[in-house]
């Protein structure tokens, strides 16, 4: 199930334009010998990234999250006869595919609990668990203990996609290693991932979890604090730099950060902060790279 809306329309068309852009620039800036390569992982990341904006099924949302995620892991490694670039790769490859692991976990969880992964089913069922759908039936045993384990990882996997402190150690070693047009496609396209799909969860399967109690209001508190640790942290490094890597590197996290915050406020004006801040971030960042 696939469902366009003006959040991930808005966001698929910062990533498709970011991908436009790099694959143009890529003519003169990736060595001529991989160039069919990052072609083909560009595309494949972008078809990765479409998936997971707008997909209606947690599991989909799994698979997607995996194409995009082996896409960069490969990008990032694209000059593998330079000891950076290879060493970028498997930091990245090696912990993504721990972190997707439990991101699997969850959905299990979730399909045990709900006999569902539609994303809409889920949320209709937490609001109101003694509801019965005819395609998927009734909740199954405990749904709480469930969902709080499965929100929990899945925060965890999706601040980690988008870098946020302390998941960034990967992102400015992977900054550093990529061709310099992809990290235009990373900071507007795979990287903006993790903040979209805490909104998605927080905002739409798990908006009006009556079964969830204070949970769910307790883990925005949480991501309060590390959006602001984080923000104030990357930042005080963005002034340490001195290559455009690293700047856009840093400067990715802080602004990631501060995206968190609007999704961790709870209001409307603040997510919508937050889609805008992506926005204007993938193409300040975009604009900075292709200047370098």
């Amino acid at each position: 199930m696939y469902v366009a809306d003006e959040v991930s329309s808005t966001l698929a068309l910062l990533a498709s334009f970011a991908t436009a852009v790099s694959t143009i620039y890529s003519l003169w800036a990736v060595e001529h010998e991989v160039r069919y390569l990052y072609y083909t992982l560009s595309l494949l990341l972008i078809t990765g990234v479409c998936g997971c904006l707008f997909t209606g099924d947690v599991f989909n949302l799994y698979v997607s999250i995996e194409l995009t995620a082996v896409s960069s892991y490969a990008i990032t490694g694209i000059y593998r006869e330079r000891a950076r670039a290879v060493r970028a790769a498997i930091i990245y490859g090696v912990s993504g595919t721990i972190v997707t692991s439990f991101l699997l976990l969850a959905v299990f969880m979730l399909y045990s609990s709900y006999g569902t992964l539609n994303m809409a089913d889920i949320s209709l069922k937490v609001s109101n668990p003694s509801v019965e759908v005819p395609f998927s039936g009734r909740v199954y045993g405990d749904i709480v203990s469930a969902s709080k384990v499965s929100l929990a990882l899945i925060t965890w996997v999706l601040l980690f996609k988008s870098g946020i402190m302390p998941n960034h150690f990967w992102l400015p070693e992977a900054y550093r290693a990529a061709p310099l047009p992809a990290i235009a496609l990373f900071t507007a396209s795979a990287d903006i991932i993790g903040v979209y799909g805490l909104i998605r969860f927080y905002y739409t399967v798990f908006g009006e979890a009556v079964a969830l109690g204070d949970f769910r209001g307790m883990l925005l508190n949480i991501l309060m604090a590390i959006g602001s640790i984080s923000t104030i942290m990357s930042a005080l490094l963005v002034s340490r730099q001195r290559s455009v890597r690293g700047l856009v590197a840093y400067s990715s996290i802080s602004q990631f950060s501060l995206a968190l915050l609007g999704v961790a406020v709870g209001v409307s004006e603040s997510v919508a902060g937050a889609i805008l801040h992506l926005v204007a971030n993938g193409l300040g960042d975009t604009a900075v790279v292709l200047s370098a």
